[in-house]
């Protein structure tokens, strides 16, 4: 998504080695070939822990958490020990009528003596400047991806916001007025 495609690549600028995971063999090879993720697998074939771990065989340090649910739970079992998880969205439960239970493994956050902890953009704001010129520099460098997704017309508004549940875009989805 928006988030998760920025996130990746800032996290490969740094130094990380990343997996992602898209709905898609589409957006796989997005996250492959335009971001230079390490290894990208496609969430909806197959079981998402079984392909973490072909990714990942001696686990994971750090799980940049936008969709919770089953992803968190896969995550939760790949994370080693002092691992962390950014809990920055839970996408896979946005339309839930009640609450779903929590992952059935949250008790390796005690096993593994992980990290869990919630982020929010708007808790950096004071941050904002240093940011936009340091991730803008890697735009105009061409070094950090951006794709939007561009429906035209208002009329497009609602369609466009339930193609986000349906994973209908490919990165920021974008409502042009005219």
């Amino acid at each position: 998504g928006a988030v998760g495609h920025v996130a990746a690549q800032l996290a490969r600028l740094y130094g990380c080695r990343v997996i992602g995971s898209a709905g898609s063999a589409a957006k796989v090879l997005f996250l492959q070939e335009d971001c230079g993720i390490d290894s990208a697998f496609n969430y909806k074939v197959g079981s998402i822990l079984d392909q973490l771990k072909s990714a990942a065989p001696d686990g994971i340090d750090v799980y940049f958490d936008n969709v919770a649910g089953a992803t968190l739970e896969a995550a939760l079992s790949a994370l080693r020990v002092h691992g962390r998880i950014i809990a920055c969205g839970g996408i896979s439960a946005y339309n839930d009528q009640k609450p779903r239970p929590g992952p059935s493994n949250l008790f390796y956050i005690t096993t593994k003596r992980l990290t869990m902890k919630g982020l929010i953009v708007t808790d950096w704001l004071g941050r904002q400047a240093e940011f936009q010129h340091e991730v803008g520099g890697y735009l105009r460098a061409g070094t950090l991806k951006s794709r939007e997704t561009v429906v035209n017309g208002i009329e497009q508004a609602v369609s466009a916001f339930i193609g986000l549940f349906d994973g209908t875009n490919v990165g920021k989805m974008v409502v042009k007025l005219a």
